[in-house]
């Protein structure tokens, strides 16, 4: 197949890629090179994988670049739209893998070829997004693929969708059958809605070491975020390193006693879960979003209800809240040797499972060949 990808400018696409769009859109364009696709990546003029690059512009010379308001990466994610719509003809399908999906959307009646979508993001369940997508999508040509059954369902269920889980190159993180380390990890894109100041509280109250690292807060509002709600928490028990490179990534989810992963929002995914897991460490989280079918609760980690008001399911740990991911970070601590090591076994025989990129590989091809079977079949 002739395949063109869409991915996102404001960061590389590279191997090791510190973000989750990124490093999906890097390990779908190697393993589909590796099949014998012939696969077009429209992307920043700095990203590197086996994929044939068009590039559009450097990451770094749109990176948080605002002029009046607006965000200027979104000016040249519409140029590099226009740009695959003018080529659509070269492609027998075109993979759309913008985190703001809806960039793309307006174009694709241009389109010489369907479209797949993977949503990256928790737009569907907004009113008047839902109804962009529905208004631009052509339900003939082009299919809506959610990572997890939650977000689809958080979407009302869509026509022309599937799901498919995320997954990774398993072999880039080793499994740690054992460690000695005591504290607590938390990862992520540094942003309120992926709870940096909820893990601090749970390390506070279960009085456990806690590193936190991530991109660092750019914008205004994140800066005060983390002004007001990490820094004056910081100490030699609580340290903030920012981001990492993928090896020392790999090193503190395998050493951490537990992954903590307090989301504020409908997760859609949460790549970080099953890297941690993959490594071994078992993940504490709220049953938020698609939670409930990565984590299995009290088997590769514990699954907590966000509050007393917002009851998710019947999970071991009754209490909710922080209170609650307190207690399952105070079990983790309290196992024997002997079912800690089988927990952390669970986890990894779970991503080998379910989560392994080879398996989402598989699931993409099925779907690419049955749009187009479809869409032959049509003209």
């Amino acid at each position: 197949m002739r395949i063109g990808i869409a991915g996102i400018l404001n960061k590389p696409i590279i191997a090791n890629s510190l973000g989750g769009t990124e490093e999906f859109t890097y390990q779908l364009c190697q393993q589909l090179v590796k099949r014998g696709h012939k696969v077009t990546l429209f992307a920043t003029q700095d990203s590197k994988t086996s994929a044939k690059i068009e590039p559009t512009i450097s990451s770094k010379k749109i990176k948080g670049i605002i002029e009046s308001g607006i965000e200027v990466r979104f000016l040249y994610h519409l140029l590099q739209a226009r740009e695959i719509a003018k080529k659509s003809s070269n492609f027998d399908i075109i993979h759309n893998n913008y985190y703001d999906s809806f960039l793309l959307m307006p174009f694709v009646d241009w389109f010489k070829c369907p479209v797949v979508t993977t949503v990256h993001n928790d737009f569907w369940q907004f009113k008047n997004m839902r109804y962009f997508f529905q208004k631009t999508q052509r339900s003939e040509k082009d299919l809506m693929v959610f990572v997890s059954k939650m977000a689809k369902n958080l979407a009302h269920d869509p026509k022309d969708s599937a799901v498919i889980y995320n997954g990774i190159e398993i072999k880039n993180y080793p499994f740690m059958e054992e460690n000695s380390q005591k504290y607590l990890f938390w990862l992520s894109r540094f942003a309120k809605e992926k709870g940096p100041a909820q893990a601090i509280e749970v390390a506070l109250e279960t009085k456990n070491p806690i590193i936190l690292a991530g991109g660092s807060p750019q914008t205004q509002e994140l800066t005060s975020y983390y002004a007001h709600y990490v820094r004056p928490y910081l100490s030699e028990t609580i340290q903030f390193l920012g981001s990492q490179d993928a090896q020392t990534k790999v090193k503190l989810y395998q050493e951490a006693r537990a992954f903590l992963f307090p989301i504020q929002w409908e997760e859609p995914f949460g790549l970080v879960m099953i890297e941690a897991m993959a490594t071994g460490t078992p993940v504490v989280t709220f049953a938020r979003g698609s939670i409930p079918e990565v984590v299995k609760d009290g088997v590769t980690g514990f699954v907590v209800n966000p509050s007393d008001e917002d009851i998710r399911g019947d999970w071991i740990i009754k209490k909710t809240g922080t209170e609650g991911l307190s207690e399952a970070v105070e079990r983790i601590y309290s196992m024997s040797d002997s079912d800690y090591k089988i927990m952390r076994e669970n986890c990894r025989t779970r991503v080998e499972k379910n989560f392994a990129v080879e398996r989402m590989v598989d699931e993409y091809e099925k779907v690419y060949q049955k749009i187009l079977e479809g869409h032959s079949r049509k003209k």
